[in-house]
């Protein structure tokens, strides 16, 4: 849609207020909005991904606008400005058999948008919000595919026996890097959280570790012996490598800057798993997510308390267990215990 002037003032959005912010960029704008997230007590990562994610939501919407600065908004008609803002959202959906596959995104674009509007009402006299609200259902069951029993056996084999089968020290501490981090993930670890584990994280003597999630709070989760042998181990191997880093899950190797003293990134965690599970020809999609359903789903089957499942997955509410709860999709038989599987 190309801006146009209305001539008749009463049918536009007239922004009756000063020069002096009626010039403002956009952008500018924008980050004066964002910046009111830095009141929430959060961690600083936390902030920077959820004043990313506003940012990577407005930045496209306005720039599908042509609105540069403050003062275009003026010259859109209340209901043009309101139908582009439906006719861009519909853009995003993804429709099959009449059902919308992606609620969750466009809830989160929609709430991104009325959101801003509502901070221009407040700060700026803004005359009115275009945006009409109303988030859309979101699935009873969550569309993640998971593993059975039989397929993380195979991934963790193929991982342990890729670091078993190391002769060079450097392909060791790699491949048992990967068979770690596949193991954490096991433990209903979101990738976010596995890339952020620090080594003073650990709490050797007790054998448990303390993890910092996605809302920057912590939980703490107990380390079964496997896992906690496996951690152990790493650790020594850096060291015996002289890699003094505090982050567990670092780069072995860093063509470009040569610094391995930075944790690896959440985008390589999701090709590893997607390269793995290729190899295996896993017919799934399989991301990092799908070790917490899977988690989930074992653990129901096999009758554990929907406590003990929340406590260790830390999810809010009861019914994210139902939400991820796929025992009828799984084809080989319930486990009895889950350290069976390792």
């Amino acid at each position: 849609m190309k801006k146009k002037i209305i001539n008749s003032a009463s049918d536009n959005f007239e922004l009756a207020v000063s020069n002096e912010w009626f010039d403002k960029t956009i952008n500018f704008v924008i980050f004066e909005f964002l910046k009111r997230f830095e009141k929430d007590n959060v961690t600083e990562e936390k902030l920077n991904y959820t004043q990313k994610s506003y940012f990577n939501d407005l930045n496209p919407f306005f720039e599908s606008l042509n609105v540069k600065h403050l003062k275009d908004l003026s010259f859109y008609h209340f209901s043009d400005l309101s139908n582009h803002i439906t006719d861009y959202i519909n853009g995003f959906k993804k429709v099959e058999d009449g059902r919308i596959k992606n609620p969750r995104t466009i809830n989160r674009k929609l709430y991104s948008i009325r959101s801003f509007f509502n901070f221009l009402v407040k700060k700026y006299n803004y005359p009115k919000n275009p945006v009409d609200f109303r988030p859309l259902k979101t699935e009873h069951k969550s569309s993640t595919e998971i593993l059975n029993e039989q397929e993380i056996r195979a991934i963790l084999d193929y991982l342990k026996e890729l670091y078993m089968n190391s002769k060079a020290l450097d392909k060791k501490l790699l491949n048992l890097r990967n068979y770690l981090l596949f193991g954490m993930m096991i433990l209903s670890l979101r990738r976010s959280e596995v890339v952020n584990l620090l080594r003073d994280n650990i709490d050797f003597e007790n054998q448990n570790m303390k993890v910092l999630q996605k809302w920057g709070t912590f939980k703490y989760i107990p380390l079964p012996s496997w896992i906690f042998y496996l951690l152990q181990e790493l650790l020594k191997l850096k060291q015996d490598f002289g890699y003094d880093t505090n982050y567990v899950f670092s780069p072995i190797r860093n063509n470009t800057t040569a610094n391995i003293d930075k944790k690896i990134n959440t985008s390589f965690v999701f090709k590893l798993v997607q390269s793995v599970c290729l190899k295996l020809d896993i017919q799934k999609n399989i991301t990092p997510h799908s070790f917490r359903g899977s988690f989930i789903t074992i653990n129901l089957a096999k009758g554990t308390d929907y406590g003990d499942i929340i406590r260790v997955s830390w999810h809010k509410h009861i019914d994210m267990c139902d939400y991820y709860d796929k025992r009828s999709s799984l084809k080989s038989k319930s486990i009895d215990n889950i350290n069976y599987m390792f």
